[in-house]
């Protein structure tokens, strides 16, 4: 669906993106993640065509027509005076459709706002808002779809409805850039991410592959609610265990070893014969902020 290889785009002396690649199938939820400033939203504005490149190739479907996209900004603005049906009637006359009665009352329908009647926009919440802005962008049913922050400054219902807006999308094959800071929201929604820094992607593929969940877990992470010397001592010699190592601060025993799965069971069935009662056994499995923690090497911001 989208295909951009050595994209590069500067303001005046300030270069904000150096050589971008970046693959979006057909059918992908793809996470678009990165610090603010590092050059997503330039990306988003250009494969939009409201931007222009300095260089590199953007090819979007295949390259031979145009594709039709919908486009959610982080802060929507429309008209206050309108109610959200006459709203979207306006978007139908600029998509050129004429069966606005019909896929208005569709999408009012998927994004929860049938019961708004006459109401004004003005008057809407932000939850509210970002739910007309999503009808609006896949009004005209776009081949891509791109969403910048959608769940922003939203209390945590607001977020829960407009995350299951998009799930409901996704399950309908929607293509979707989704471009959020709330990492959690990506590792639930998006097959694939991508990591940006400093205008260059460091990070791309399968979310599988970037969490390395395919790979068989190594480490157990065991935590009691007294920690003592001699449960650490009696787990340290289990059979599996390659390496060990107490966190100070949290009292956490990480035990390493071949296979994590049977680590485990080696462990709790040792912590029962011993009679030793822990607070927690698990699996130790990688996220979506660790990583990207990792790759761009600091705090989110």
């Amino acid at each position: 669906m989208v295909k951009i290889r050595n994209l590069t785009k500067s303001y005046k002396n300030f270069a904000v993106l150096k050589g971008l690649n970046m693959t979006i199938e057909k059918g992908d939820v793809y996470g678009f993640i990165g610090r603010n400033g590092c050059g997503k939203t330039t990306t988003m504005n250009i494969i939009c065509d409201v931007l222009g490149k300095d260089g590199g190739d953007v090819t979007l479907g295949d390259g031979t027509a145009k594709i039709k996209i919908g486009y959610l900004p982080e802060s929507p603005s429309m008209f206050g005076y309108l109610s959200a049906s006459e709203y979207l009637t306006y978007i139908a006359a600029c998509c050129n459709r004429t069966d606005y009665e019909k896929r208005t009352s569709e999408v009012l329908t998927l994004v929860g706002l049938t019961d708004t009647g006459k109401r004004k926009i003005k008057g809407f919440s932000r939850g509210m808002n970002q739910r007309l802005g999503i009808a609006a962008a896949i009004y005209d049913e776009p081949d891509l779809l791109i969403l910048d922050e959608p769940t922003s400054a939203l209390d945590p219902m607001g977020r829960a409805e407009v995350m299951d807006i998009i799930r409901n999308l996704a399950d309908n094959k929607t293509t979707i850039i989704l471009c959020t800071h709330i990492l959690s929201d990506v590792e639930r929604t998006a097959n694939r991410v991508g990591i940006l820094v400093d205008g260059v992607m460091v990070k791309e593929g399968p979310i599988g592959e970037v969490l390395n969940v395919s790979e068989t877990p190594t480490d157990v992470a065991v935590k009691f609610l007294t920690p003592t010397s001699e449960a650490f001592a009696v787990l340290k010699e289990i059979e599996g265990v390659n390496h060990s190592e107490i966190n100070p601060q949290t009292g956490v025993l990480t035990l390493t070893g071949d296979d994590a799965d049977t680590l485990c069971l080696n462990v709790i069935d040792t912590l029962a014969k011993e009679r030793i009662i822990p607070e927690s056994v698990q699996i130790v499995r990688h996220n979506l902020e660790e990583i990207y923690l990792q790759t761009i090497g600091g705090t989110k911001n």
